[in-house]
C-alpha cells in the first residue's frame, strides 16, 4: 500500500498545532514531519506528544529551502506539503487518502479557502485558489525562496474539499510579510530583468487594486475586503519602489 508523509513548517504554532495535527491525520499519513524555526512556546512539545517527527531549523527568510529540507527528511512514497495554519476538511482528508491509495503518478491539487484577521474572506485579494501540494516523492520539486510554486511533469487531478487558510492573525504578522514579500519580489523581479519607473509603479499599484476590488470582487467582503484590496495597492506600490531603489544603487 502506498505511504504518505506530510511536510509542515512551523514557528510559535502552539495556540492551534493540537488542532493543525488531528485534522491532518484524517489523511491517514505514516508519517507527519515538522520543520521547526525554533519556536519559543510550546510548538514542538505538543507536536512531539502527538507523535510528529520535529526537526529544528533556523528559516532565515527562505521557505523554498526550509520546504526542500523537509522533503528530504521524509521517508512515504508521497508527499503533502500543508502549511501549519491550513486545517484540512474531513472530505479533502478523504479524497486525499484514496488518491495515495490508489497509487497513480498524478499532482493532486487542493482548494484553498482563507481566513484573515478572524473572517472569512471570499474574494479579491485572499479569493479561493488551487495549490498543488500532493506529489509522488522524486517526481516534483519546489525551487524558489517565497511563493512556493511545485514544479513537475505529471497530470493535475484537484480533489474534492479544501483546507481553511487562516493566513493572518495579527497586523504584526501582517506587515512582517508585508515587509519581506516586498523586498524578496523586488530583488527577484530586478534579477529577471523587470525595471521599473516612478509613473510605472503608482500605475502597477491603481491596476493591481481595481483588479481586486472590482474585477475580482473584493467590495464583496465587507470592510476586511476592502482594507486588503487598499493594501494591496500599497503592497504592490512598495514592490516597485523597492525596485527603483535597486536600480538606483546598481546604476551609481
Amino acid at each position: 500500500m502506498p505511504s504518505l508523509s506530510i511536510v509542515t513548517l512551523t514557528h510559535n504554532e502552539g495556540k492551534h498545532i493540537k488542532e493543525f495535527i488531528e485534522a491532518a491525520k484524517l489523511c491517514d499519513p505514516t508519517e507527519m514531519i515538522m520543520i521547526d524555526d525554533n519556536s519559543t512556546d510550546n510548538t514542538v512539545a505538543i507536536a512531539e506528544s502527538c507523535g510528529v517527527k520535529v526537526y529544528k531549523r533556523a528559516l532565515n527568510g527562505d521557505f523554498g529551502q526550509q520546504v526542500r529540507f523537509g522533503v528530504g527528511k521524509a521517508t512515504a512514497d508521497y508527499i503533502f506539503y500543508l502549511e501549519s495554519d491550513e486545517f484540512v476538511t474531513p472530505e479533502l482528508a478523504l479524497a486525499i487518502k484514496k488518491s495515495v491509495q490508489a497509487g497513480k503518478q498524478e499532482v493532486y491539487s487542493i482548494i484553498r479557502k482563507n481566513v484573515a484577521f478572524g473572517e472569512k474572506v471570499l474574494h479579491g485579494v485572499l479569493a479561493p485558489d488551487v495549490v498543488s501540494r500532493v506529489y509522488p516523492r522524486d517526481k516534483a520539486e519546489w525551487p524558489g525562496i517565497i511563493h512556493l510554486q511545485l514544479t513537475h511533469k505529471l497530470p493535475v487531478v484537484i480533489l474534492p474539499g479544501h483546507v481553511w487558510h487562516h493566513t493572518y492573525k495579527t497586523w504584526e504578522q501582517y506587515w512582517r510579510k508585508f515587509d519581506i514579500y516586498t523586498t524578496v519580489g523586488a530583488e527577484q523581479d530586478y534579477q529577471r530583468g523587470k525595471r521599473a519607473s516612478k509613473i510605472g509603479a503608482f500605475m502597477h499599484a491603481l491596476g493591481g487594486f481595481l483588479k481586486m476590488f472590482i474585477l475580482k470582487k473584493g467590495f464583496m467582503d465587507g470592510y476586511i475586503g476592502w482594507v486588503l484590496c487598499f493594501n494591496h495597492f500599497t503592497y504592490t506600490l512598495a514592490k516597485y519602489n523597492k525596485l527603483l531603489l535597486i536600480q538606483n544603487d546598481n546604476n551609481r
